[in-house]
Order: structure tokens, then C-alpha cells, then sequence
């Protein structure tokens, strides 16, 4: 069975400077949980990952911009709360993605960020190139942005090209200068590169961006043959 979305969830701190954001999730036992967490910057802070996750890959800048956490595990089916957190009190995004069909041990093959725009603004936002071992499997392209106008899943948001679909997005609607968390995926069936870019609608976005392919389970050896046994 092929890599496939199933549901997400998602969590905002509104106008509120927080340290920690939980957000409510009921995965099914053996998915895949992809976590995205976006804050907005005014200088040096230290966005963490959650725990029981593996980080895939997060950034921070030095000055005013966005940091973004990309993390992932294979759900118990018991997790009720995944919390994002960050060492300075600022506004936060988080959302959580729930993925079918992919590999139980060690699904990530490959990851990649670029932080061009982490603390520069632009529109057009690289994710870096991930590489597959297997033939097989399901990239996932997440990242985070700070815009100074109204954007997300609500108006304006943001595009990505290479065929890849927007799985789960969220941001705090009515206000400007709010983060965005976002992921897409991309089903492949070769051990071709993965190297997405992102497009904000306002060119004065601050960005990170990452991309990470994960493998489906190895395929299986087939139905066994058992020869019948006459009794004379």
C-alpha cells in the first residue's frame, strides 16, 4: 500500500507569547506522525522538539525572522498531546500529520532544510534535495513562515510546485506578522531526488523550509507453498 495522508490537527497561540503549544491528536497505531511547529523571531531563541518525536530538522535564525521544528515518529496509538515549545515566550503555530502505508522501523531515508530566508524575507522558498534509497515511499515537504499580511489556510496561502499536495496548514487568521506551519507530500516510485520549492503570495515572507522522504515496507515474499501429503 502506498504512503498516503489520513488527518491532521493543528494548534495557534493566537496574539499570546508562549513557551509551549499542545496540540490534540488521536493517531492510529503503526501511521506516521509528522510534527511542524513555526515561531515568529525577534532574535536568538531555541525551538525545541517534542518529545518522543525525532527532529528531521529545525532552525533558528539570529535577528528578526521565524523558527521552524520538523520532527517525526511512529505513533503508539496511544498519543493524545504532542507539545511544541521554544525557550523564549513568542507566538506560535503547530500542526501534526498522520501518514498510512509507510515503513514501522526507520521510515526517514533523507532529509533536507534551507534557511535562505530565515531571517530574509522573499516569496519563492527552496526546500533542499532529499534522496531516496527505496524506490518507493512518500516525500513530505514542511516548513514554516512569518508574512506581514493575512495568509494561511484561511486566504492567500501559500503554493508548491512539483506535483505536491497540501496536506494540513495553519495559522491564526485575522492578524499580520503570525506564523504559518504547513506540510505537503508527493508520492514517488523512483530513487529520483526530491527538491520542492514553496511560494509565499507576498514577497516579504521570512521562511524555512525542509523536505524528507519516507519508505514503504519491504515488499513481501508471497504466500508459501505447502505440498499436500498422500496417505496410502
Amino acid at each position: 500500500m502506498a504512503g498516503a495522508y489520513v488527518t491532521g490537527w493543528h494548534n495557534n497561540s493566537a496574539y499570546s507569547s508562549v513557551t509551549s503549544l499542545a496540540v490534540t491528536v488521536s493517531p492510529t497505531v503503526n501511521n506516521l506522525i509528522v510534527g511542524i511547529s513555526a515561531a515568529n523571531a525577534g532574535g536568538t531563541q531555541t525551538i525545541g522538539t517534542p518529545t518522543g518525536f525525532t527532529n528531521i530538522q529545525k532552525a533558528d535564525p539570529s535577528a528578526t525572522g521565524v523558527s521552524v521544528s520538523y520532527s517525526y515518529k511512529v505513533a503508539a496509538g496511544d498519543e493524545t498531546t504532542v507539545t511544541f515549545t521554544i525557550d523564549i515566550g513568542t507566538r506560535m503555530a503547530g500542526i501534526v500529520a498522520e501518514y498510512s502505508g509507510l515503513a514501522t522501523t526507520t521510515p526517514l531515508e533523507d532529509s533536507a532544510v534551507d534557511t535562505t530566508y530565515i531571517q530574509t524575507t522573499g516569496s519563492v522558498h527552496a526546500c533542499g534535495s532529499a534522496t531516496p534509497v527505496s524506490a518507493n515511499g512518500i516525500a513530505l515537504a514542511a516548513g514554516g513562515s512569518r508574512q506581514s499580511a493575512n495568509f494561511g489556510e484561511q486566504a492567500n496561502p501559500p503554493t508548491i510546485d512539483n506535483s505536491y499536495t497540501i496536506d494540513k496548514i495553519h495559522s491564526y487568521t485575522p492578524s499580520t506578522a503570525m506564523p504559518i506551519a504547513v506540510v505537503a507530500s508527493k508520492t514517488y516510485t523512483s530513487t529520483a531526488a526530491q527538491a520542492p520549492s514553496w511560494t509565499n503570495y507576498q514577497s516579504t515572507a521570512y521562511s524555512v523550509c525542509a523536505i524528507a522522504v519516507f519508505k514503504e515496507p519491504a515488499a513481501g515474499g508471497g504466500p508459501v507453498f505447502v505440498p499436500k501429503v498422500m496417505m496410502f
